[in-house]
């Protein structure tokens, strides 16, 4: 979910960053080709510079929106991988802290406090580890009542919460809106790039 934060403030900020690249950059890119003339005035200078920059946000912009795709593409099909798996009906981070995010549909939704607990165990059996948690919780049938004993801050606590088949209505809903909203991040990124604003 990070990563598709990430994907569109990468590229933004590549954007931004290069939104007006130094003449001494652009002529590095093929020197051969796009060295200016020797003596022209100065309405022929502007010219060449303006062409220059055309055509480092053409080649950038093309770069940029292939990275975009591929991250895309790696993260959508990275994330559709719990389609059709049983879970928790919470994340948990790879430390065994239960992650603060849920859908109205999950078993947590009422349970929004143990959000940032640690599971130690799972029906008595210990647990470290993310890995550890959800092998074991696919072990059992969905919608098995599992008892988790959770730790925060020295303090122990259990609670019981019945095992769920992520949807892709989940995928969608939860990392599908991460995803569109790293797009049109990235895609404002290119906005800049291109369209200069000055």
């Amino acid at each position: 979910m990070v990563l598709f934060w990430c994907l569109g403030f990468s590229f933004f900020g590549v954007a931004w960053a290069t939104r007006r690249p130094r003449l001494e950059t652009e002529t590095q890119i093929n020197p051969t080709r796009l060295s200016p003339p020797t003596g022209v005035d100065l309405v022929h200078t502007i010219v060449w510079k303006h062409t220059l920059l055309q055509f480092w946000r053409r080649k950038s912009a093309i770069l940029l929106v292939a990275g975009i795709v591929t991250l895309a593409a790696v993260t959508g099909l990275t994330s559709a991988r719990w389609i059709g798996k049983t879970f928790p009906g919470f994340f948990v981070l790879e430390n065994a802290v239960v992650a603060s995010v849920s859908l109205p549909q999950w078993s947590v939704a009422t349970q929004h406090h143990i959000y940032q607990h640690a599971v130690i165990a799972i029906n008595d059996h210990p647990v470290t580890t993310s890995a550890e948690i959800y092998k074991a919780v696919r072990h059992l049938p969905s919608g098995s009542a599992i008892t988790y004993t959770l730790s925060k801050d020295g303090a122990i606590s259990r609670v019981t919460l019945e095992s769920q088949v992520f949807t892709l209505q989940d995928y969608v809903l939860l990392f599908g809106a991460y995803l569109f909203t790293g797009l049109m991040v990235a895609g404002a990124g290119v906005g800049v790039q291109q369209f200069p604003v000055g």
